[in-house]
């Protein structure tokens, strides 16, 4: 119970500390896990991928991720790309086990991540 709070909380600062990168602007905390429409796209897509992650779900969410990478690899989601990944570096073994993720993963999606991201072809 006491790691699954301190996980939640890791992952809420995580979306916190994007919506600054992303915004360059403060968000309550009650206000900013909620999605409301005054959120921008990428931030209701953080919203989204950690709340996967805060239920067990990172395949699940891994798989959004790479959708939407797939779709749009503009670099305003490379925060949240790390992020990502960043939090479940955190995470301990029996987590990860738990939701059939190994630590190989987290390290093979954050390269693949970063190639999507390096081949914008918008930039």
């Amino acid at each position: 119970m006491y790691q699954d709070d301190y996980i939640m909380r890791q992952i809420e600062g995580i979306v916190r500390m994007l919506a600054r990168i992303v915004l360059h602007k403060e968000m309550p905390e009650k206000e900013f896990l909620a999605e409301q429409e005054f959120l921008s796209e990428e931030e209701n897509f953080a919203v989204q991928l950690f709340k996967l992650l805060r239920f067990g779900e990172i395949n699940e969410a891994e798989d959004l991720l790479f959708e939407r990478l797939e779709e749009d690899p503009a670099e305003t989601y490379r925060p949240i790309a790390e992020g990502f990944y960043d939090t479940l570096e955190q995470m301990d073994d029996f987590t990860l086990e738990n939701s059939n993720f190994s630590r190989e993963e987290i390290e093979e999606g954050r390269s693949s991540a970063r190639k999507l991201l390096s081949h914008n072809p918008s930039e």
